[in-house]
Order: C-alpha cells, then sequence, then structure tokens
C-alpha cells in the first residue's frame, strides 16, 4: 500500500467513526445529523477507493477513474454550495480536499503508466506502445538497434 492510498484510508475512516471532527476542524461547527450521515457515506467511499487501488495493484487506469470519481465530487459540492447558502463553507472545504485527492490520482495513475512503459521488454524508451517490441530504439544515442 502506498502512501497515497494510507492517506485516502486514514481519511475515510476518520470520516466513518467520526464524521463530524474534520467539519469542525475546518469550518468550528458541528455537521448536522444529515450531513455525518453523507460524511460516514463519503468516507466509505474513500476507504473502498483505496482498498481496490491497493487490491487491484493500482494501474494507471483505476488511478485515472478514481481521479474522475474525485473530480465529480468536487463539482457536485461546488453545485450545493451554490445553491445552499447554509452549506457552503462545508461544501467548499469538501470541494478543495476532493479536488487534492483528484490532483493526487492523475499523479499517481501518470506514475503508474511510467512505470508500465519502463518495464517493457522494449524499455519503453521513445514511447511507443506497451509490448511493441518491433519499433525501432535508439538507446542513448549511440547505438541503433532492431528491437523484436
Amino acid at each position: 500500500m502506498r502512501a497515497f492510498e494510507v492517506l485516502r484510508a486514514a481519511y475515510g475512516t476518520a470520516e466513518v467513526l467520526a464524521p463530524g471532527a474534520a467539519e469542525c476542524f475546518l469550518i468550528g461547527r458541528a455537521p448536522d445529523a444529515h450531513a455525518r450521515t453523507f460524511i460516514r457515506v463519503l468516507g466509505a467511499r474513500h476507504l473502498l477507493q483505496a482498498a481496490a487501488a491497493t487490491t487491484l495493484g493500482g494501474g494507471a487506469a483505476l488511478h485515472w477513474i478514481s481521479a474522475g470519481v474525485d473530480a465529480l465530487h468536487a463539482l457536485t459540492m461546488l453545485a450545493l454550495a451554490a445553491v445552499d447558502r447554509r452549506r457552503r463553507q462545508p461544501a467548499v472545504a469538501n470541494a478543495a480536499i476532493a479536488l487534492a485527492f483528484a490532483a493526487g490520482e492523475l499523479r499517481s495513475g501518470t506514475r503508474a503508466g511510467v512505470r508500465s512503459q519502463i518495464s517493457c521488454p522494449c524499455g519503453g524508451l521513445t514511447g511507443q506502445p506497451v509490448g511493441d517490441c518491433s519499433v525501432d530504439v535508439l538507446v542513448r544515442g549511440t547505438r541503433h538497434t532492431r528491437m523484436g
């Protein structure tokens, strides 16, 4: 489990077990019962995403999908902030957190894509599709070889 998944799992656990703590810390007031229910649901989603990334290996596609889920969450929170004045502060804070998670997922997805190219038998040096060893590869600018 990588540090990012640990962070997501810890945040999700905090939301499930103490749904008012983060909101109290961020905006200085406790959420109502309705909001606590939704916070717990969001915490469960974070736990599910962390478990999926860990269990399924955290490939690039999974990270990109997870980033999309986080971005969608941020958009819904911004929409809530636009229509519900009473929930504006926590919704904007939640949107910022969701965008931070989306950025982390995009970074992880980019790194996962780079790792898959590097693990290609060709070395993935020229950006060719992973596993396509029939292309010419210029290695270190000194020698031209035909792979495959």
